[in-house]
């Protein structure tokens, strides 16, 4: 698979410009059970593409605008250069924190 990303990383820098308020809420609940971010796919003239995985069923998902998880197997996900669990998990949870210093989202968290 063609690098695409332009050297971005696959998290955006400004996760509020691509992530949905109902994505931080279900990506919240997600985490409790297994569930990290692995990517955003912004494309320039469509939505962006919340990817997730739960490592330990080996799933991949798509986190709906809605905050609705989407599981799929017709994903395919570039290999990281060993990305560990920890790493995933950090990127996550810095997502998270970042998304409820929002005025508008850190209520409800």
């Amino acid at each position: 698979m063609a690098e695409k990303r332009n050297r971005m990383g696959p998290i955006p820098s400004d996760p509020e410009n691509h992530i949905t308020e109902q994505q931080v809420n279900g990506l919240v609940i997600l985490k409790k059970f297994g569930w990290k971010l692995v990517c955003v796919r912004r494309a320039p003239d469509t939505t962006s593409t919340t990817i997730v995985r739960n490592k330990q069923e080996g799933t991949v998902g798509i986190l709906e605008s809605n905050g609705i998880l989407k599981i799929t197997n017709s994903l395919k996900i570039r290999k990281r250069k060993k990305e560990s669990v920890e790493e995933l998990e950090m990127k996550t949870q810095q997502l998270i924190e970042r998304m409820s210093h929002l005025s508008h989202i850190g209520r409800f968290f």
